[in-house]
Formats: structure tokens, C-alpha cells, sequence
């Protein structure tokens, strides 16, 4: 699901966004991709070390979070190093892409945002499947059920 809802956060106005920031047209699909892989690689992360709470943050605060922040960092490094921006032009587009798509995420109705469990249904295609079953099949062997 959250696969989904941030390609959709970036075709609607990712896109939009980076055509007012001056990047050359032929550098914006893969300035969405870096953008796509930077925020599921960073929300992974946060997710796999339990950090949850940092990720309903994310979704709330926006370019406040500390969480959105390194994320917007680790972005506009890719797009320095594999698109060959300018450092300028990569933090003007970094501090606006993705806070842009947590603010997104966060005001569709398709996303439970707002509390920690929610969290944990929407990023369980991340992890492979839902929270519940991975400890499931985690205790199955242990417990004979």
C-alpha cells in the first residue's frame, strides 16, 4: 500500500514540482524514482529498527521530522551523485519532494496515518506482509499452533 500511495503522491504533483525547479525534463522521471527509493529505503530502515513512532511523525510533522529530514538528505545526495544536480538545486528539490509526499500520504483518506498500528498496516508491504503474520509464523514452530 505504501508502495502505491507514494508512486501516487509523485505522478500527481511530484511531477508538477519538478518542472517549476528548472531540472532539465529528461532528468525528472528518474529525480521520481531516486525520490521513490529514498523514502521507502528510509521508512524500511526506521521500520526494521522499531521505530515506529518516528515514522507516525513523519506522516504528521512533515519537514519537521527528524525522520523526513534524513531522508530529504539522503535524496538530495542521489540526485547530486547519480543525476549530476547542482548542491543548490538538489536541496531546493529534496526539501520540497518529500515532505511533499508525507504531507500527501498523510491527507488521503486511503492512509491510517494517524496512530502507530495504522503505521504498521500501511508500511506492511515493506516488510513482506502484515506485522501479525510475520510474528505468527515466528512463534508457530515454538508453540505448535
Amino acid at each position: 500500500m505504501i508502495k502505491d500511495l507514494i508512486s501516487k503522491a509523485l505522478s500527481t504533483e511530484g511531477a508538477d514540482l519538478l518542472e517549476g525547479m528548472g531540472l532539465p525534463s529528461n532528468k525528472n522521471e528518474k529525480a521520481l524514482d531516486l525520490a521513490k527509493d529514498s523514502i521507502l529505503s528510509g521508512l524500511k530502515d526506521s521500520f526494521s529498527s522499531g521505530n515506529i513512532g518516528d515514522i507516525t511523525s513523519a506522516f504528521s510533522g512533515g519537514s519537521s521530522s527528524s525522520l523526513v529530514s534524513s531522508i530529504a538528505s539522503n535524496y538530495g545526495s542521489n540526485l547530486i551523485s547519480k543525476l549530476g544536480v547542482s548542491d543548490t538545486m538538489a536541496k531546493m528539490i529534496s526539501s520540497a519532494i518529500i515532505p511533499m509526499v508525507f504531507k500527501f500520504i498523510n491527507n488521503t483518506d486511503e492512509a491510517p496515518t494517524d496512530n502507530d498500528d495504522g503505521v504498521k498496516d500501511l508500511m506492511a508491504d515493506l516488510v513482506g506482509g502484515g506485522i501479525k503474520d510475520k510474528i505468527g509464523g515466528m512463534l508457530k514452530g515454538k508453540f505448535n499452533f
